[in-house]
């Protein structure tokens, strides 16, 4: 068995001291590594104008709610859903063309698979050039399929300027999501009810 000699095991407390102290003048803390966490970041963001940002359903509601006075066209959908991807352009091509007449587009990507995640999206969602506001809905999938009352998407939602819900499509109301057909003659009818007298 090998002791410290006296003279060493005060080196080395010394040094200790030494160390914790320089550590503590410059902020740095020993924490434990399954103890740290990562920041979670407000908005994820390419730079290019486009973000998603993490909502849980209750500030969902509160979000397009803030957009009254606007007409509001609400797009949900996934990036593993086929269907979702290929309608999404039209509510990037609805936003450019009204949105200066006052329309507000806003997107809300869901996970249908375990590979679905908001950086996923936002890879979709920089493809698209969506500039609109963009949010990774942080709920379960039977929470969202309850609260809109489906199980599957796309869906599409569209309100009023008093922030009434005029319109749904999707596969369980019976309404497929016509963007052309549908979608685009309500935005059109509901954006010129603000210029009647």
């Amino acid at each position: 068995m090998h002791f410290l000699s006296p003279r060493r095991y005060l080196r080395f407390l010394l040094i200790g001291l030494f160390v914790s102290f320089v550590f503590t003048v410059a902020g740095v803390q020993a924490v434990p590594p399954e103890t740290k966490k990562p920041a979670v970041p407000e908005a994820k963001s390419a730079g290019d104008g486009v973000e998603i940002r993490t909502i849980k359903y209750d500030d969902l509601v509160k979000q397009v709610k803030a957009h009254q006075g606007k007409v509001v066209v609400v797009d949900v959908w996934g990036p593993s859903c086929i269907s979702c991807m290929q309608e999404f352009p039209n509510l990037v091509r609805l936003n450019k063309e009204y949105k200066d007449k006052g329309l507000d587009c806003i997107s809300v990507a869901v996970a249908l698979t375990d590979k679905d995640s908001a950086d996923t999206s936002l890879l979709f969602l920089r493809k698209m050039k969506a500039t609109f506001p963009n949010f990774w809905l942080d709920e379960a999938s039977d929470f969202w399929t309850a609260k809109w009352s489906t199980s599957s998407i796309p869906m599409v939602f569209v309100f009023d300027r008093q922030g009434r819900r005029v319109g749904k499509w999707g596969h369980e109301v019976d309404k497929e999501v016509d963007y052309k057909g549908v979608i685009e003659p309500l935005v059109r009818k509901l954006l010129d009810e603000k210029l009647a007298p």
